[in-house]
């Protein structure tokens, strides 16, 4: 006897391969939205490690920095860059790719913070951040869209 059933398989999730690709303008309307909301994020993270754990700014920064490469490697993956690579294969070169940058944008905005805002002044610390994520923007874009989060097929696992 045949028995009919009553559910039905649910439609298969959406995976990388099968994500619609943006055009390099919407690339890049994207990685400004998150640009608009990194700083902000940054100095939320300094303001809150040196008002509650007592850290300085100059050392707080660096570690506002390092969560908001977390929060954005998110963004990146899933929403701005989105690539028909899987995401471990974007980890290690994002890895690398935010080293770099993060060397670069704590080098300058530690600096920054402790040349110019001496008795954590918060609104020049958004600013001290504001302008590193602009010096370093067109690098981390342009590492991002052709090396982090290729655009184009993924290549096959080697065997």
């Amino acid at each position: 006897m045949t028995t009919l059933s009553t559910t039905t398989a649910a439609p298969p999730a959406a995976t990388a391969s099968t994500r619609r690709k943006q055009t390099l303008y919407e690339r890049i309307a994207w990685f400004l939205a998150g640009g608009v909301f990194s700083p902000s994020l940054d100095t939320g993270l300094t303001w809150l490690l040196v008002t509650e754990l007592h850290l300085t700014p100059r050392g707080a920064y660096p570690l506002g920095v390092l969560v908001t490469a977390v929060v954005f490697f998110l963004w990146n993956y899933y929403v701005n860059f989105r690539t028909a690579s899987i995401w471990k294969h974007c980890a290690g070169r994002y890895l690398l790719a935010f080293t770099a940058c993060w060397a670069f944008t704590s080098l300058l905005g530690s600096l920054g913070i402790h040349h110019l805002s001496e008795g954590h002044q918060w609104s020049l610390i958004w600013v001290i951040a504001t302008v590193t994520k602009l010096l370093t923007g067109p690098l981390k874009f342009a590492l991002y869209h052709f090396w982090v989060f290729p655009h184009g097929k993924p290549q096959p696992a080697k065997v």
